[in-house]
């Protein structure tokens, strides 16, 4: 699995519907759950390196040291040959992540560098400030996108789950070369309506 079965430690597994009846069923079944979140998204390639490759781009780089995690770097910057609008960008980011996406009132008008974080990358966005034209990641909250506007940097929040598609698109590629008839179940539920 890309994402982990519980993000919050438990003390009880019960029926039902809830992460906690998918891991009694698990226990239930002797059935071993493998998690490659964090491990892939500061792996090269990772994560980043997949949604890059979507949009027409190479890795240039990383830019976000991640202590917490026992270190690495999470986060990939990738250049264009040739500036490209900041609507242009937009258009592919969103046709990339096949979603609609948020971006900053201050931003430049054209874009050459990007960083990229999947998924919940709000607090990397100062780091992506001092490097990159644009920055794309999901969860970008209100004080993060403020520090990171103020530093001019121009921001595209594209959804936490729809930023992480395409590294979880190309872990199942690589999980099919090693088991041709693995299966692809790509629920995706969020909280959200719209």
């Amino acid at each position: 699995s890309y994402h982990p079965l519980m993000f919050v430690p438990t003390t009880s597994l019960i029926e039902g519907n809830a992460a906690e009846g998918l891991a009694l069923r698990l226990a239930e079944t002797e059935t071993s759950l493998i998690v490659v979140h964090t491990a892939l998204d500061v792996a090269k390639p990772g994560t980043a390196d997949a949604m890059l490759a979507e949009i027409g781009l190479g890795a240039q780089g990383t830019f976000a040291p991640v202590d917490d995690i026992g270190g690495g770097e999470i986060g990939r910057i990738g250049k264009f040959d040739a500036p490209v609008t900041f609507d242009q960008f937009v258009a592919t980011v969103a046709d990339v992540v096949s979603s609609t996406v948020r971006t900053s009132m201050t931003h430049p008008d054209l874009v050459e560098t990007v960083g990229i974080v999947p998924g919940s990358g709000g607090r990397f966005a100062a780091d992506a400030a001092r490097l990159v034209d644009v920055y794309v990641s999901g969860d970008i909250g209100h004080h993060d996108a403020n520090e990171a506007v103020a530093k001019g940097i121009g921001l595209i929040d594209a959804g936490h789950a729809p930023t992480e598609r395409p590294g979880v698109r190309a872990l199942y590629a690589t999980v099919c070369e090693a088991s041709p008839n693995a299966i692809m179940v790509d629920d995706d539920p969020h909280p959200w309506e719209g």
